[in-house]
């Protein structure tokens, strides 16, 4: 039977997902260990602002009975249950959703292999003691919430008498120009917004996807298609065939900039893959 530990205001349904909201399950027989985790889960939601709604099952069965695809965000699923296993029933999510973050979590490393096969984002081992759950579990939230994209960072601003916030991963270059500020979005879309060329700067310059390649020119690097080619020696060409010239006294340093950024992101990337290859999962388990 489901059970709603928390829940959101204002989602006109389930199929809208705010950056700053999720919706899990978390499906296991046996109640104490539901209620440590959504204990936990709730604290965590509490201390970094997330809104989250989590519905308890008690088995893969109730969970089955009146699932629909992309409801949840992330799924903790235990693998031995009553009835349909932990596996059978992530088998049976595969089929209709591809999208859904599904965590075992049992006492055993035996069914590995099985969670390769259907995609699983963590295998988790329990442990009695709390504390390292806790730990444990923030450091997988914070891991779910960034594949998910919510909580990313927005730049607010207000433009043709509306309010608008464009997630810093969706601006593709800000420029001052005639005493003007141009922020163009992944989907070319302008905004000359009321606001210095300075403020924006100072927002977005903290974060090491974008770096500034001229005067009143702020690039996203995430963005760039080319940097200084042989066709084009000094020019930045960014998606969306937008060009911009690169400051030529300050173009190796720029270019170091830029390309300390990819290395660092790809090594991220090689780390995550090398620790899903050897099955070096964080580890976890709810209080026995």
């Amino acid at each position: 039977m489901i059970q709603h530990l928390m829940d959101i205001r204002n989602i006109s349904h389930l199929g809208v997902k705010d950056r700053n909201y999720m919706k899990i399950a978390v499906v296991d027989d046996q109640i104490k260990e539901i209620a440590t985790l959504c204990d936990l889960l709730s604290e965590y939601a509490s201390s970094t602002g997330l809104s989250l709604t989590i519905d308890r099952f008690e088995s893969g069965e109730d969970l089955l009975s009146g699932y629909r695809p992309y409801q949840y965000a992330a799924i903790f699923l235990d693998i031995y249950m009553n009835g349909i296993s932990g596996i059978d029933t992530a088998r049976s999510i595969r089929g209709s959703d591809p999208e859904a973050l599904i965590v075992f979590m049992t006492s055993s490393s035996d069914h590995m292999s099985e969670a390769f096969d259907v995609h699983a984002f963590q295998y988790l081992i329990k442990t009695p003691d709390k504390e390292d759950l806790r730990q444990t579990l923030s450091r997988l939230m914070d891991d779910i919430l960034r594949k998910q994209g919510i909580n990313e960072p927005v730049l607010s601003f207000t433009w043709d008498r509306e309010d608008h916030k464009i997630p810093f991963s969706d601006i593709v270059y800000v420029r001052s120009s005639n005493h003007n500020v141009e922020i163009m979005d992944s989907s070319n879309k302008a905004y000359i917004p009321r606001i210095t060329y300075a403020a924006i700067y100072d927002k977005l310059s903290s974060d090491s996807r974008f770096l500034q390649i001229n005067r009143g020119i702020l690039v996203n690097i995430d963005r760039i298609v080319s940097f200084s080619s042989a066709a084009a020696p000094n020019v930045c060409r960014l998606e969306g065939d937008y060009c911009f010239p690169i400051n030529i006294r300050e173009k190796k340093s720029i270019n170091e900039i830029r390309q300390n950024y990819i290395f660092n992101k790809m090594h991220k990337k090689m780390d995550e893959a090398t620790r899903q290859r050897d099955g070096s999962f964080v580890l976890l388990k709810a209080r026995q």
